[in-house]
């Protein structure tokens, strides 16, 4: 830099000085090509050797078409990279980068637009957004718990069985009635104790009714989700339950549901169960919200259009059992298409729907 000048006043310089003014260009967003990442969805948590999808959306509010180069690094080291081409004027783009862990570990890395004729480090709080990504070396452990010997659990078990990256383990309740009870409190108090379930990461909750377990065990399922396991590395490892909805689990509290009984179930999920009825709607599409298209659970195909035109090519489900509305906390990824008179702005029944309890 140089050394400041002193400034020399006007009135020693002998000359006459005039100001002109300039008007300032109008801005004209049409011409700006300037580039943002509008969002980065990626899995908080895979297996090695998996594929981890990062879904990325960018945008730009005006200028001509483009087609920019997206990547995902780590220390100065592209990961993967993918290109994305947005059309003239203001226009969004998605795409998807796709990486595989070799390793387990923690891994913070970078997703980064790289505008048309910028410099590799062309960095500013627009263009790169840092993700952390963890990668587990142990398969999944997850519990199924069944009261009904019903078609889901036939497909369930023979899908996580055939998956190398799950450990399965099972409990189905064969009889109804009294007998059938208590055969399964029997197997149910083993299992879901609380020293047993420490090495579990994910329960999936068929139609069960209340009486299929013992008070003591409910509670202890409540506890696990609430809860995290600590591992070797320090880290905490947090736990799923997955609630399938059926007519013994969701139905009237006054039929065994899980709202009656004094269960815990019933007040973790993210639908309120105040309204359920034992009706089902009819046929219908499994259509994903806007924040279903994100979720990375959800991420079935390369682009949100192509997971929805996927989901439509499937067989219609038969129908749903009716809930209540949405908890406040609650993220609905899925919701049949008629109105549900619980739900004040007149939002269909909710089909699918996740929510943070706890540390699970």
């Amino acid at each position: 830099t140089r050394p400041e000048r002193a400034a020399t006043p006007a009135s020693e310089l002998g000359v006459d000085l005039h100001a002109i003014g300039f008007a300032a260009p109008p801005a004209d967003a049409s011409s700006s090509t300037s580039l943002q990442l509008q969002r980065v969805d990626a899995p908080s948590r895979v297996l090695v050797h998996n594929d981890a999808p990062i879904r990325v959306s960018v945008s730009k509010a005006g200028g001509p078409a483009v087609t920019t180069r997206l990547t995902l690094e780590r220390s100065g080291q592209v990961l993967a990279e993918t290109p994305a081409s947005l059309a003239a004027g203001p226009a969004t783009a998605q795409a998807t980068l796709t990486w595989r862990a070799d390793t387990p570990g923690d891994f913070a890395m970078l997703v980064r637009v790289q505008p048309p004729g910028s410099s590799v480090n062309d960095d500013t709080m627009d263009n790169v957004k840092a993700i952390r990504i963890r990668v587990d070396a142990e398969p999944i452990r997850v519990l199924l718990l069944e009261g009904v010997l019903r078609p889901e659990f036939t497909f369930l078990r023979d899908r996580l069985s055939d998956d190398p990256d799950i450990d399965l383990v099972t409990l189905v309740r064969t009889a109804d009635g009294v007998e059938g009870n208590a055969a399964a409190r029997t197997a149910g108090e083993e299992l879901l104790q609380p020293e047993r379930l420490k090495a579990i990461d994910v329960v999936i909750l068929g139609d069960a009714p209340a009486a299929m377990f013992t008070q003591r065990a409910w509670n202890a399922l409540k506890t696990w989700v609430e809860t995290s396991s600590p591992q070797q590395d320090g880290d905490a490892r947090r736990h799923a339950l997955l609630v399938l909805a059926g007519y013994h689990n969701l139905g009237p509290a006054s039929e065994g549901g899980l709202a009656s009984g004094g269960t815990p179930i019933g007040a973790m999920l993210p639908v309120e169960l105040t309204s359920v009825s034992n009706t089902a709607c009819g046929p219908f599409a499994f259509t994903l919200t806007p924040e279903g298209l994100r979720h990375p659970a959800m991420q079935l195909a390369a682009t949100p259009a192509a997971t929805q035109a996927l989901l439509q090519q499937q067989p219609k489900l038969a129908g749903i059992v009716a809930t209540g509305r949405a908890r406040p906390g609650a993220t609905v990824l899925a919701r049949y298409p008629a109105a549900n008179p619980a739900e004040p702005d007149g939002s269909g029944y909710v089909v699918l729907a996740i929510q943070p309890y706890g540390q699970g």
